[in-house]
């Protein structure tokens, strides 16, 4: 029932306009979105499949921010990682760095190392051209 759900709220974002945030409301919402957006981007053969997996990300972050979901922090990760593949090194930046401080907040050393890891990823592609 909530795949249909979250369907008719697709339809109404590309029919109608209406914001897919506005529209899902739960964490579960949000996760359902942003695999979409991982399946996107795992079979992206183009940039514009790519901005496609980009656009299902911005909406799962609003998704999860709207819920007080700590999976936002998933989702600024994917937005860096798709900034980053699409060569746009500075707004991948700005979603790592967004998410390295949320995850320096919590105490696990392994998942702010992952942050770090992509930042660093970003300076290595930055300065290889």
């Amino acid at each position: 029932m909530e795949k249909i759900f979250i369907k008719i709220a697709l339809i109404l974002t590309l029919i109608l306009g209406y914001p897919l945030a506005a529209i899902c409301q739960s964490e579960k919402d949000g996760i359902t979105i942003y695999q979409e957006g991982r399946n996107l981007e795992k079979k992206a053969s183009s940039k514009a499949d790519l901005e496609k997996a980009l656009k299902k990300y911005e909406v799962a972050l609003a998704v999860f921010e709207k819920a007080g979901s700590a999976k936002k922090t998933y989702a600024l990760n994917q937005i860096g990682v798709v900034y980053n593949i699409l060569g746009q090194y500075s707004k991948a930046l700005e979603y790592f760095e967004k998410s390295l401080l949320i995850k320096k907040k919590g105490d696990d050393v392994k998942v702010e190392g992952h942050a770090l890891n992509n930042i660093g990823s970003v300076y290595k592609k930055a300065w290889s051209i």
